[in-house]
């Protein structure tokens, strides 16, 4: 499930009876990045998707906020410390992980009505960046959500997406860049919690690049529950084209590529 948080998408409540049964983590790929859906170490405070069967039995969404840690009668848990949910359903959990995760392997939960799953292990890394993403169906492929600050347009082809503004990113334009997992914060919110409006600023700057190009990192923050914002300006000898790939780097940590291959914007001069 891949979703722009920060841009009024409305959360629903739907529920479907279903026999219980106990949760299973599906093995090897279940648990992933929530906003690039890829495999790879998962990062304090970023968004994770859980795959398996069982793991609930309605589905349910958010619709207040902090995030609640229990949500129809599910709750998930990183190394024993529970974790806010943004959405559960029988194949999918979305959740936020704990800020105060410990680093390395720790084992992940899910309980389904008093009934636990075996535990499944992820690894926790200080930086672990994952790009939002949406699925441009009549390509095939994922695309990054990077925004001209102009215009809100979608730096991707002129028009290549019918009902969607998309245009290239033009060189010295500013852009928005929206992703997960980029770290710890300059004030840090309690788990499920928006950042204070004072701001949440990372730690680290990230370094972006557009095209193998370093882009200049103008802003770094966490904007919403799990969401990163990033504001760069794209500098000149940055390649122009259709495809141009995109890049976010936290402590020499990339961005996790979907299995479609590297993500990428549209450039011109």
């Amino acid at each position: 499930m891949r979703f722009i948080t920060g841009f009024g998408i409305l959360f629903s409540l739907f529920a479907c009876g279903v026999q219980a049964q106990t949760p299973v983590i599906r093995a090897g790929d279940g648990i992933q990045n929530g906003a690039s859906n890829t495999l790879g170490p998962l990062a304090p405070g970023s968004l994770v998707s859980i795959y398996g069967t069982g793991l609930a039995a309605t589905t349910a969404s958010a619709s207040t906020y902090p995030l609640s840690n229990s949500m129809a009668n599910v709750s998930v848990s990183f190394a024993g410390i529970p974790a806010p949910l943004y959405f559960v359903s029988s194949g999918q959990i979305n959740v936020q992980v704990p800020w105060n995760s410990p680093g390395g392997d720790v084992p992940v939960v899910v309980n389904n009505n008093n009934t636990p799953s075996a535990a499944s292990t992820a690894t926790i890394v200080p930086a672990a960046p994952g790009f939002f993403t949406f699925f441009d169906s009549i390509a095939n492929i994922l695309r990054p959500v990077v925004l001209a600050n102009a215009d809100g347009a979608f730096s991707q082809p002129l028009n290549i997406i019918p009902g969607l503004k998309t245009r290239p990113a033009k060189i010295g334009e500013a852009l928005l860049m929206f992703a997960t997992g980029l770290g710890g914060v300059n004030a840090i919110p309690p788990d499920g919690n928006v950042p204070p409006l004072s701001g949440a600023n990372t730690n680290v700057t990230p370094v972006v690049t557009i095209g193998g190009v370093p882009a200049q990192v103008i802003f770094s923050g966490l904007t919403f529950v799990t969401v990163y914002q990033v504001n760069v300006i794209v500098q000149p000898g940055t390649p122009t084209g259709d495809a141009v790939p995109v890049k976010i780097s936290v402590n020499g940590v990339d961005s996790l590529n979907p299995s479609t291959g590297t993500l990428t914007i549209a450039v011109s001069n």
